[in-house]
């Protein structure tokens, strides 16, 4: 009897694949269909029976994927064997060709390897590969048929009960598990299926295909619910049986070279990983190298152009000073870039004044623009005063803007200007606009300007000067705040570049009304007032006593951190200054200490590092300091952030009682000046100096609170004591806020004792210092209600 041909589909449109296919079949004995789209594949395999199916990946009707689920679809198509060709590389479509049932994957190259591939899986003595756990208590049924598994190329153990199987199956790697579901002993198929699924580890997931002589909904439904690959129902077709094992164990090993690409893949990220904490650490350490050295270069030359009487000294010292900016700017750069890409880079969010980023633009470039006979124009007028968001970052892009703008241009002005673009009750979408009258750009410069490294030309940065960073970096910000740049430019009229951003609308800032004054003149207001700083370099005290000394502020410099701690519990200061990394004892555990000393709860600590990375200001936030200034040291910086902790001279603890209601005339005051643990500073921080607004507060304090040490004792007697632990918590968050800071530290005090388990005696005695501190308060509170509040 003549064996019938076998039938191979071929699903591709190209003409020259078809052509070499055909050629490859040419001495076998196979049948070859063509069909050119995956619709008339699917009519034609639905009207004839075709032995193999090959698709192109790619279709002009669907992608060979999809083809693929279409024919699965199909009863008499379920498991036959279909290949997918592709041009791209294997393993960019194994993880959606595996989940559609394909059955196995070539390049359209591999032609001899898919036709070997072929006659395996048509020709009854194809060869198989793979090691096979196989149960059967059917003594003839077991030999015969492991003896055909191996005729095909299996490595097979044969058991004759699951109690058999099961040590096998620890002891071995196994491809595969085929078990009759009905066997004698004490464990059926079903049990050791289960069991095997329950097992801890890769060999859990090792195929197992059924075997049984059910074949309901209800059986089929329990076997896969238990988790088997797949079954065959009794009596056993080779055939059928050959098919199906070698679809489940191309399918592993399909999903073997999947799971080796993740691996490799994640091997590659873990790589990278460690490759971009080395640059890190790296640019950790070059920062910290350049910005100490360059701490002193910058503070001297400011002091010594301050002291400078010759006007060439004077010029020489600027060029110093800005070769020194120029440098420090380079090396920002640089910084922000890798803090960006690492996605490290974090924006800081608070109300900003418009017209004062406009006369920091205006200070930092208008000198330069003044000597080139530029003139340079702000107009902001178009949007609102305040705005709400990281307006340090706007000034970064615009600050880079202009300053490129005042490079090109050699003659005419420099324009700068703001438009509302949308409004959404408080939200706003704003365009900030560059405009000059210099150089201009050709199209392809436009196209290339935001990329890292790149500048207008060649010749660019030996005519101006500069990396081909500034521009990136803009672009970069510009997109982590929401919004984008943008550049529109002729050669030879000028340019225009432009970032649209959101913001909020901002709340009125304290003094906004008020003319402008310099950081400089308005320190000199808090003259006399007594700053620690911890710095262990002789040049960078010298550097900073001399800025902090010009300002009229009293310093003490302590050496080290134990120096600082000693000092600091010997004297009491308004504003501590600490380095990070001094002898003996950091500047971290220095502020750890200082915390715990009296009085120093909430006294201001601003770090100083030449670390510039936002890691180190978190650790030092987290040790309980205020604020952090990275080195080299600005004046301008300086001065701002000491402007921002420095209390106001008028209620600090220095200043009498009389010099407060003279410098207020406003009789609430000296009275809150007058209340016993009260932190006048501390509070009206947290309400911006509003008086009233802050009489209002205290009054509903004594309302929600000053029963607060009663509710306490009540708590503890009942056993009650995770309630009094998040009350005493409670009342320390809101003492701090509003500088109560004895009753602060008491509730604290209490809080750790009722974590700790301290009960007896000395929880007795913090109970009681915690009710004589609230009952002085709150009677002093109380007179609040009589004190008018027209400050």
């Amino acid at each position: 009897m003549n064996k019938m041909p076998r039938k191979v589909l071929l699903v591709d449109e190209s003409r020259i694949f078809q052509s070499l296919f055909k050629t490859a079949l040419a001495d076998t004995d196979f049948e070859l269909r063509y069909c050119n789209s995956g619709q008339e594949a699917l009519a034609l395999i639905g009207g004839e029976y075709i032995d193999f199916i090959c698709s192109n990946y790619f279709l002009r009707d669907m992608e060979g994927i999809d083809l693929c689920r279409q024919v699965r679809a199909l009863t008499n198509c379920a498991f036959k064997p279909f290949v997918l060709l592709t041009s791209v590389t294997v393993e960019d479509v194994l993880s959606r060709a595996l989940p559609a049932g394909v059955t196995e994957i070539f390049h359209k190259s591999q032609v001899e390897q898919l036709l070997a591939f072929i006659r395996r899986f048509s020709f009854p003595q194809g060869r198989l590969s793979g090691h096979i756990l196989y149960v059967e208590d059917a003594p003839a049924q077991r030999a015969l048929l492991k003896a055909r598994l191996e005729e095909r190329g299996l490595t097979v153990d044969a058991c004759v009960s699951a109690e058999q199987a099961w040590p096998l199956f620890l002891a071995n790697e196994y491809d595969l598990v085929l078990t009759d579901i009905v066997l004698d002993g004490m464990m059926s198929g079903l049990a050791l299926v289960n069991r095997i699924r329950r097992h801890v580890g890769d060999k859990g997931d090792v195929p197992v295909l059924a075997v049984t002589a059910f074949d309901d909904a209800s059986r089929r439904v329990e076997l896969f619910n238990l988790g088997i690959t797949d079954y065959i129902i009794k009596p056993v077709v080779n055939e059928e049986l050959f098919i199906r094992l070698n679809g489940i164990l191309t399918r592993r090993r399909l999903q073997s070279r999947l799971e080796e690409s993740h691996l490799a893949l994640l091997r590659a990220k873990e790589e990278a990983e460690r490759a971009n904490l080395a640059k890190s650490a790296f640019l950790a350490n070059m920062s910290h190298e350049i910005r100490t050295p360059m701490n002193a270069i910058i503070g001297l030359t400011h002091r010594l152009r301050r002291e400078a009487e010759n006007p060439h000294q004077r010029l020489q010292l600027d060029k110093v000073g800005d070769a020194a900016q120029h440098l420090l700017a380079l090396i920002n750069d640089v910084l922000d870039l890798s803090k960006i890409e690492a996605g490290k880079m974090t924006l800081d969010k608070t109300d900003f004044d418009v017209a004062q980023l406009a006369r920091n633009i205006v200070g930092l470039v208008g000198e330069q623009a003044r000597l080139k006979g530029v003139s340079l124009q702000i107009d902001f007028k178009a949007i609102p005063p305040i705005l709400f968001g990281d307006g340090m970052r706007l000034g970064q892009i615009l600050l880079n803007f202009v300053t490129n703008a005042v490079k090109f241009t050699q003659q005419g002005s420099v324009s700068v200007y703001s438009e509302e673009l949308e409004r959404s009750q408080d939200q706003l979408r704003l365009r900030f606009s560059v405009r000059d009258t210099g150089i201009g750009l050709s199209t392809e410069q436009l196209d290339r300007l935001f990329s890292e490294f790149q500048q207008a030309e060649a010749s660019t940065s030996r005519c101006f000067g500069g990396t081909g960073l500034g521009l990136a970096i803009s672009k970069r910000l510009a997109e982590l705040m929401g919004g984008g740049v943008g550049a529109e430019s002729e050669p030879g009229v000028g340019s225009t570049f432009w970032v649209e951003l959101p913001f909020a609308l901002g709340s009125d800032l304290p003094g906004h009304a008020a003319t402008a004054e310099s950081e400089e003149t308005r320190l000199r207001a808090r003259k006399g007032m007594r700053l620690l700083l911890a710095e262990d370099n002789p040049l960078n005290q010298e550097v900073a006593l001399g800025l902090l000394e010009d300002v009229g502020l009293q310093v003490d410099v302590a050496n080290n951190g134990i120096e600082a701690v000693n000092m600091a519990e010997a004297h009491r200061y308004d504003l501590i200054m600490m380095d990070l990394k001094m002898p003996e004892l950091d500047g971290i555990a220095a502020t750890r200490q200082i915390r715990l000393l009296p009085g120093y709860a909430l006294t201001p600590i601003v770090a100083m590092t030449a670390s510039a990375f936002d890691e180190d200001r978190d650790v030092s936030i987290a040790a309980g300091m205020n604020d952090h200034i990275a080195k080299p040291v600005e004046p301008s910086r300086l001065y701002a952030t000491l402007l921002r902790w420095l209390p106001v001279k008028s209620i600090t603890e220095g200043s009498s009682l009389d010099e407060q209601v003279n410098l207020s005339g406003d009789a609430l005051v000296a009275h809150l000046a007058t209340i016993p643990g009260l932190d006048l500073t501390v509070a009206l921080r947290s309400v911006r100096g509003q008086f009233s607004r802050l009489k209002l507060f205290l009054c509903r304090f004594v309302e929600e609170h000053g029963n607060d040490s009663v509710e306490l004792r009540r708590e503890i007697g009942q056993g009650l004591i995770r309630e009094a632990e998040r009350r005493a918590h409670t009342l320390k968050g809101v003492a701090g806020t509003f500088g109560m800071c004895n009753l602060q530290v008491l509730a604290g005090e209490v809080e750790l004792a009722l974590q700790g388990g301290n009960g007896g005696g000395e929880l007795e005695r913090l109970l009681g210092s915690l009710e004589t501190e609230m009952q002085a308060l709150c009677e002093a509170l109380n007179l609040l209600r009589s004190q008018p509040d027209n400050s």
